[in-house]
Order: structure tokens, then C-alpha cells, then sequence
């Protein structure tokens, strides 16, 4: 591998490399003329000979009337901004429970761009609904949702097994 360190080497692997492009690249725009790569696919002339459907039309005669049929309520429907947003915002209504006293967060799980959560038993991801919900957004330690009431933080639901100190399991210790 010391030959690849010597500096002569190394120029002549570069100007071959060159060598090589420039042939695969240029020596075809030289034989075969510059048209050769700017051809663009020309439609046929005309229908082909007996091409017709089941009521006798062409398919041309086909795309005029229907056509033909859709402009007037192509020109006359309401206009639509293709860009706006399809989903409808959920107006608050203060008079809806809580989300926390209906959903319950056990676990949460983030790795990278993936992340998932378990409510009320049930593995979620943003977008899923659950029990009238959306899951708008998952975060390390919380579940945001929105519902009836709007957008509403979640947290996990700890609870202390009955027995245990702060959570702890009680273990013997050996004497």
C-alpha cells in the first residue's frame, strides 16, 4: 500500500480516471451527433386501424366528450386553494371533560423520529385516534391530544403497587 502514498502514482490513477470519463462521457456525444441524446418520443399520427371501444368512438372522440361533459363543472365548481389544509380545527368546548379523566398514558416510547405511546392499553402513534382524540404529538414524558376541549397535555399515570414504598418492591435481605 506504499505505492498508493507515492505521489507519481497517484497522478498517473488520476489522469487515467480522467481519461476514462471523458470517454464514457464525451466520445458518444461526438460519434453519435448531439441530437442523439435530446429525442423526445413523438406521439403516433392517428388512432391505429380498428382501435375503437364497444360504442363504435375512438378513443379520441371518447376524451372530447368527456371532456366535453366535465368543463362546465370544472369552471363553474368552487374553487378550492390545493394548498389550504383538509382538516377541520376542533372548535374548545370548556363544558367536555378533561381528556386525562378518559385517556390514560402507561408507557411512552422514543426513538429518533419514531415514536409511539400505550393508551388506554393501546399502542398510538401522531395521527391515530383514540376514543374521539387525536394524538397530535408525542414527546419524552408527555402525550399531547386534541379533542373536544382543544389541545390537552398528558402524563404518564404512575401508580404505587399496594405493599411498596415509593413504588420499591420490599426484598429480604440476607443476614
Amino acid at each position: 500500500m506504499k505505492l498508493l502514498q507515492n505521489p507519481g502514482v497517484v497522478s498517473v490513477l488520476v489522469a487515467l480516471a480522467i481519461l476514462v470519463g471523458l470517454k464514457n462521457m464525451v466520445l458518444p456525444l461526438v460519434k453519435k451527433g448531439k441530437a442523439a441524446y435530446e429525442r423526445v418520443a413523438q406521439p403516433a399520427a392517428g388512432p391505429l386501424k380498428g382501435a375503437s371501444n364497444a360504442t363504435g368512438k375512438t378513443r379520441s372522440e371518447i376524451d372530447r366528450s368527456a371532456l366535453e361533459r366535465s368543463f362546465a363543472q370544472w369552471v363553474q365548481g368552487a374553487p378550492r386553494d390545493p394548498f389550504s389544509s383538509v382538516v377541520k380545527k376542533v372548535v374548545p368546548t370548556p363544558e367536555a371533560p378533561p381528556a386525562s379523566e378518559i385517556l390514560k398514558v402507561g408507557a411512552i416510547w422514543v426513538q429518533g423520529q419514531t415514536r409511539r405511546a400505550v393508551v388506554n392499553g393501546q399502542i398510538v402513534k401522531p395521527g391515530d385516534v383514540i376514543e374521539g382524540y387525536v394524538i397530535y404529538e408525542i414527546q419524552p414524558g408527555t402525550v399531547v391530544v386534541e379533542g373536544p376541549r382543544g389541545l390537552e397535555r398528558l402524563t404518564i399515570q404512575w401508580t404505587v403497587p399496594e405493599g411498596t414504598q415509593s413504588g420499591h418492591r420490599q426484598t429480604r435481605t440476607r443476614k
